[in-house]
């Protein structure tokens, strides 16, 4: 869906940060996204820098996509906890981070929430964080399984993991 890529075929500059540690102390790490893995050319990007594995739009049903930034946060956390589970019942340590898009326009709205508020910025908060909590719920009692969020420049990203 992305009409150029500036970033494909770039040299990949290769960085010290928690994936790659984790990756030298027997994690096994994962990334999800929204969107197409090239863009920005994330997916070599992630692979090059400790992540192991790299989901993106290419591995999500094509009526998933609403728009050019792929499929909604809600869709990618859903698909994320099957994936998550399997990993777990491996028995190695592993790390994933989710990366949502929420933030981005053109804003999507799933039709079954029904914000609180009037004001869209605040509306989208809502959802966000709502997605998150239901995203929690859903992984409560499984496991063992440890979730950290942070929101950065009002993005959520949940790291997840869980140490044998």
């Amino acid at each position: 869906m992305m009409k150029r890529n500036l970033m494909k075929g770039s040299v990949i500059p290769h960085y010290s940060g928690l994936p790659t540690v984790l990756k030298e102390n027997g994690y096994h790490n994962l990334f999800f996204m929204t969107h197409e893995g090239q863009y920005d050319n994330m997916n070599a990007f992630f692979r090059t820098n400790g992540f192991d594995e790299v989901f993106a739009q290419e591995d999500y049903p094509s009526e998933k996509v609403v728009n050019s930034f792929g499929v909604q946060d809600d869709f990618l956390y859903d698909y994320a906890i099957p994936v998550l589970n399997r990993t777990a019942d491996e028995g190695q340590p592993f790390f994933a981070t989710l990366l949502s898009i929420s933030n981005h326009p053109p804003y999507v709205i799933p039709p079954y929430f029904h914000p609180e508020r009037t004001n869209r910025k605040l509306r989208l908060w809502n959802m966000r964080t709502g997605l998150c909590v239901n995203f929690s719920k859903k992984r409560a009692n499984s496991r063992g399984l440890r979730i950290r969020y942070s929101c950065w420049r009002r993005s959520w990203q949940i790291g997840w993991g869980c140490g044998v």
